[in-house]
């Protein structure tokens, strides 16, 4: 059971598949852009850094070509042209975070190119959980005098890949072996039953939460009640 002394670390897995995200915004009823997804996920992520100074984070795209850290960057990366500034009424750590994430994002989706996005991409899943259990055994390491609880939470859109089965539920048994929690957020189309097999089993087998959001516009109030009181 987590305790007021313990060091949270959260590495956050965002399912960056342009197709899906397209075709989501596209839904009549309940279109879902990714944008405000993020939005209210970056929310999200800054109550996490606010409930503890020394709060780790790492966030992660689950690409449909690649996974890639959106945060932290690496040691040499240049700073952003407005990291030196300091924001008015804006705490610097949480801008830090939003402006990195967002300048990754960008100069992520421009290397992409246009012809290898195809109708049936999926998203690398399987690759960033095995870096987001590389981060949290690092920082593990490096924290062995404090107590640390450790949980992996992934906003998943895109259908699950036959191909990445066994590499997930290696990922899978890792973090259960670990005691790290592994929650899912998963948005699904209404019309359509694509449920995600794999990542219910990655909840299920880690003690985790499975979360299908009934209106994804309300992602932070979802993420905020579930995840958060899921610590206590």
């Amino acid at each position: 059971m987590a305790t007021e002394d313990d060091i949270n670390i959260l590495a956050v897995i965002i399912d960056t598949n342009p197709v899906a995200w397209a075709r989501a915004a596209e839904r009549p009823d309940k279109p879902l852009h990714f944008t405000k997804a993020l939005e209210q996920l970056l929310v999200f992520i800054n109550a996490h850094l606010a409930l503890r100074f020394d709060n780790q984070l790492a966030v992660i795209a689950s690409h449909f070509d690649r996974s890639q850290f959106l945060y932290p960057p690496p040691p040499d990366a240049p700073p952003l042209p407005d990291q030196l500034k300091k924001p008015a009424n804006v705490y610097k750590h949480f801008k830090d975070v939003d402006d990195r994430v967002v300048a990754t994002l960008k100069a992520m989706v421009k290397e992409d190119m246009p012809e290898n996005v195809t109708d049936g991409a999926t998203s690398m899943i399987a690759g960033s959980m095995s870096l987001a259990l590389s981060y949290i055994n690092r920082i593990r390491k490096a924290s062995e005098n404090h107590s640390t609880q450790s949980r992996i939470l992934i906003i998943s859109i895109s259908p699950d890949a036959s191909a990445q089965y066994i590499p997930i539920m290696n990922s899978i048994f890792a973090a259960q072996k670990q005691g790290i929690h592994v929650d899912v957020c998963r948005f699904k189309d209404p019309k359509r039953l694509d449920s995600s097999v794999f990542l219910q089993q990655a909840a299920d087998i880690t003690q985790g939460i499975y979360l299908e959001p009934p209106e994804p516009q309300n992602l932070i109030q979802y993420l905020l009640v579930c995840t958060f009181c899921s610590e206590g």
